[in-house]
């Protein structure tokens, strides 16, 4: 996959969920103290400036007719890891990127209601999209303090700053 002028061999996407306290609050969900890791599969995965494409399932009832997006910083993993001090983490990050993380939240809401995991809402085909870029660690000074912004059709739909992240990069 190219992002920019980047060639990578994504392997798996994982997410940390509520990582902000006002989304957390948006969901009606308790603020987590620990991180709320889930996974979206490979499937979902596209690049910026690609079509999203809503499956006909989100729309032939009112039951899950709600698709949000939120925006992301996303860390790219050059190298496989496992168990890294935090003074380290950064040795094996090659840049990061902006990430659209897509949801089918009436979906995801029902599941959740019956103890099902949010597989189906989170990984349709398109739902995941990376880029347009991937900007190096030495052309991000801190990247817990970036603004980071969704425009959907020109107007606004997010914003906020990566300093507001419960849970930050080591």
């Amino acid at each position: 996959m190219i992002i920019g002028n980047t060639d990578i061999k994504p392997t798996k996407i994982i997410c940390i969920g509520r990582n902000y306290v006002e989304h957390a609050k948006e969901l009606d969900s308790p603020v987590p103290t620990e991180p709320v890791f889930f996974v979206k599969t490979l499937n979902s995965l596209i690049t910026n400036g690609t079509a999203i494409i809503y499956p006909r399932i989100l729309f032939e009832t009112e039951e899950f007719n709600r698709v949000d997006h939120e925006v992301e910083l996303a860390f790219i993993i050059q190298k496989k890891c496992k168990k890294i001090e935090p003074e380290n983490v950064y040795n094996y990050i090659q840049g990061f990127s902006i990430f659209l993380d897509i949801t089918a939240r009436k979906m995801q809401i029902f599941d959740r209601n019956r103890n099902l995991p949010w597989y189906r809402s989170k990984n349709f085909d398109t739902f995941s999209v990376i880029g347009p870029r991937i900007v190096s660690l030495n052309e991000i000074k801190d990247p817990h303090n970036l603004k980071i912004e969704l425009k959907v059709n020109g107007e606004v739909k997010q914003s906020s700053n990566t300093r507001y992240m419960i849970f930050k990069i080591p």
